[in-house]
Order: structure tokens, then C-alpha cells, then sequence
């Protein structure tokens, strides 16, 4: 009898866990995520998108072309005699969670037929990766310009031991910052998170109600901005790729894109756009053009919506197209065409 009750117990509790992940699905809780392993590869510290390849990024299928570039479709191809874009920057770039026809790249490639867009983005880069991506694609058809999509990550290359309750504000906990930290560098729970986070849409919605990843990501990054010296770096770095670009009779064009906890009503305001302040300060001291979107997501009427759910910095489809939007009125070059 005990063994015949302890049975029906675990079915019903597995028939429950079940109910749970469909009714998740079936209300879009949440956007899984996680990456196929043949997406990237590894040569020593760097890493790079496979080239010729089909993977699963965010639960959408995402191909790559000879350069490890992000296609439309496999085997797509450029057209030589087009004009060529180059598109530097990490996974909002590149667009996970979204299909390739319809983020801002995509929709670029189908509104400007005669300019080639190259989508170099890899998952996991910053500032510091660009100059080689880009020193490495100078030979690319017809190239004249280059688009870096920069998001306040793109700082990170700076690795230093911070001080978080000095320079945060009072009302965030800055243990909780440190606690769940601790938690993704525990192997073993990083495993089963690896596993789930491509599986469940239940437990990506339990994740994100419990942890606060957009509030946790963006308070983790936030301090470097306050740092003099990860300023002067990053001056460094930016003006690192314009070098690049001037001594190639490249055009160098930079779009500042938020992090979702940015734009929510209370947030969109000049403490909390610190990070944007410092970095559009140090492109017009370098006179780099650039365009920052932060304020146009601000007053959109639902601003979660432009991201994916519970995620820090990733849009969502509706993203991409507010983007493309004003890329089509802001890209000096594309009113050429």
C-alpha cells in the first residue's frame, strides 16, 4: 500500500509539473534561453561563431556563412557588387531569441537590397573584441561602413574588484548582487541551469521572479561606470576602432542601446543614465558619430515589451523593429540609396 501511494504521488507530482511548463508556454511566461554548442568556438582565451554552421540560440534556429556571420537562411548570398555595412557587437546584435528575418538586422537586409549587411555579433563579446573583428573583415566587398551597437556590457573587459554599497544606491541589496553570483560559479548548479534554461519555460519564469536578472545585471555593471580609470580604458578602446576606421576610409557609426531596467518609468532618468552620459561624452570628445535610443525606449508606451521576458539587455521581436526604425531615419549613408 505505502509503495502504491508513494507512486501515485510522484505521478501526480510530475502530472503537476507538467501542467505548470504547458500553462507556461501556452501564456509565454517567459523566453527560454541557452545556446548550441556548435555555435562557438574556442581558440585559447577568444572564441568565434562557427563558420557554415546551424545551431539553436534562444530556442530559435540562427545560421552562420563562411565568416561565422549570421544569415538569413543557409547558404544565403551577398551580392558583390552591393555596398557593404559591417555590424559589430555581442548577442543583442546578433539577435538571440529572435528569428534572423526579424531583428534589426534582417529587416535592414530586406528594406536596402543593394547593401550587403555583414552580422559579425558574437554571443559573450565587448569593446576590446572589436578591433579584431574588424581588422580581420577590412577585406570585405565594397566595405564603407561600420556599425557598432554598443550596451553598457560592452564595458566589461574591465575586470576589477569593485566596492558595490559605496557607489549603488541604498534601496538594492548589494548582497544579493554576491549571492547569486556565488550560485552561477557553483559547477554544479551551472549545469542543471544549462539544461533548464533551454528546456523549461517554467523555470525560466520561476528564475526570473526569484533572481531579478535585469535589476542583478545592470547593478553589477553600473559601478565600473564610476570608475576614472575603467573610463579612461574605455576612451582607449573606442578610440582604438576609430583609428582602425579613419586610416581605412572606413565610416564609423555607434548606436547606444539601454538595458531594460534603464527605461522602466522610475529608472529613466539621469542617475540611472550615468553609463550613457560617460560614454556619449567620450564620442563627442572624439568626435565619432553616434546616436543614442535610450530616451525613444524610455517613452515607449510598454517598454517591457521590447525586451525578451525577464531578460537584462536582449530585445524582443518588437525590439528589433523599434530599432530598425530609427535606423532607417538616423544611418546617414542609407539615405544615399
Amino acid at each position: 500500500m505505502f509503495k502504491k501511494i508513494f507512486l501515485l504521488n510522484i505521478i501526480i507530482f510530475l502530472l503537476l509539473i507538467l501542467l505548470l511548463e504547458l500553462s507556461a508556454r501556452l501564456f509565454h511566461f517567459a523566453d527560454l534561453t541557452g545556446v548550441s554548442k556548435n555555435l562557438l568556438i574556442f581558440k585559447g582565451e577568444r572564441h568565434e561563431n562557427a563558420p557554415n554552421i546551424e545551431a539553436t540560440v534562444f530556442s530559435k534556429r540562427a545560421y552562420t556563412d563562411k565568416f561565422g556571420f549570421r544569415i538569413p537562411y543557409k547558404n544565403y548570398i551577398y551580392e558583390n557588387l552591393n555596398s557593404s555595412v559591417l555590424i559589430l557587437g555581442d548577442s543583442v546584435s546578433f539577435g538571440v531569441g529572435v528569428e534572423e528575418e526579424k531583428t534589426f538586422v534582417g529587416l535592414l537586409r530586406k528594406e536596402f537590397k543593394n547593401i550587403n549587411f555583414y552580422n559579425s555579433s558574437v554571443s559573450g563579446y565587448h569593446l576590446k573584441n572589436y578591433p579584431n573583428i574588424l581588422k580581420k573583415n577590412l577585406n570585405l566587398e565594397n566595405l564603407g561602413e561600420v556599425i557598432l551597437f554598443y550596451t553598457l556590457n560592452d564595458i566589461s573587459f574591465e575586470n576589477r574588484v569593485l566596492n558595490f554599497q559605496d557607489q549603488l544606491d541604498e534601496d538594492f541589496d548589494t548582497d544579493e548582487i554576491n549571492f547569486f553570483n556565488k550560485l552561477r560559479k557553483n559547477k554544479y548548479l551551472a549545469r542543471v541551469n544549462f539544461f533548464l534554461r533551454n528546456k523549461s519555460v517554467f523555470y525560466m519564469w520561476v528564475k526570473g521572479v526569484i533572481t531579478r536578472p535585469s535589476e542583478r545585471h545592470f547593478y553589477y555593471t553600473f559601478p565600473i561606470y564610476k570608475n576614472d580609470s575603467a573610463i579612461d580604458d574605455l576612451k582607449f578602446e573606442i578610440n582604438k576602432l576609430k583609428n582602425i576606421t579613419e586610416k581605412n576610409n572606413l565610416e564609423l557609426f555607434i548606436i547606444i542601446l539601454p538595458y531594460e531596467f534603464q527605461t522602466r518609468s522610475e529608472n529613466c532618468k539621469s542617475y540611472y543614465l550615468q553609463p550613457q552620459t560617460k560614454v556619449k561624452n567620450i564620442l563627442l570628445s572624439s568626435k565619432i558619430k553616434f546616436k543614442d535610443y535610450t530616451n525613444i525606449f524610455c517613452n515607449y508606451e510598454k517598454t517591457d515589451s521590447l525586451f525578451l521576458k525577464y531578460d537584462p539587455v536582449h530585445l524582443s521581436s518588437k525590439g528589433h523593429e523599434l530599432v530598425f526604425s530609427l535606423l532607417k531615419n538616423d544611418v546617414n549613408y542609407l539615405s544615399k540609396y
